[in-house]
């Protein structure tokens, strides 16, 4: 069980960390795309932990509870804020990237 709490965990930091795919689709279309499919992620995400801890659903495994969170949608909704405040704010981006990094870190800290 130690295992799979700690695998859970490992594909939700993943999935946090790895804007690697919302940076591509936010460098081809506009921001409120990414935006739309954070949103969406997280209401999947969502949607499937409500079902489950709602007995709606069959007792997921291991697998796909790494899934659903694995799918963050927070590396989203953070592309999108920040590649669209440093394309706004060229000039004093260094400054606008710390205020956002830290402001997405104490949020994260208040919700884990």
């Amino acid at each position: 069980m130690a295992f799979a709490s700690h695998l859970i965990i490992f594909f939700k930091d993943l999935g946090a960390n790895l804007g690697l795919l919302s940076g591509l689709i936010n460098e081809f279309t506009s921001p409120w795309v990414v935006l739309l499919l954070g949103a969406l992620l997280n209401l999947f995400d969502n949607l499937m932990i409500y079902l489950d801890v709602a007995k709606k659903i069959p007792e997921p495994k291991v697998w796909q509870m790494c899934i659903f969170n694995g799918a963050d949608s927070r590396a989203f909704s953070n592309t999108g804020a920040l590649v669209t405040l440093v394309k706004i704010f060229r000039e004093r981006r260094g400054f606008v990237l710390r205020i956002q990094k830290g402001y997405l870190g104490l949020s994260g800290a208040m919700t884990n």
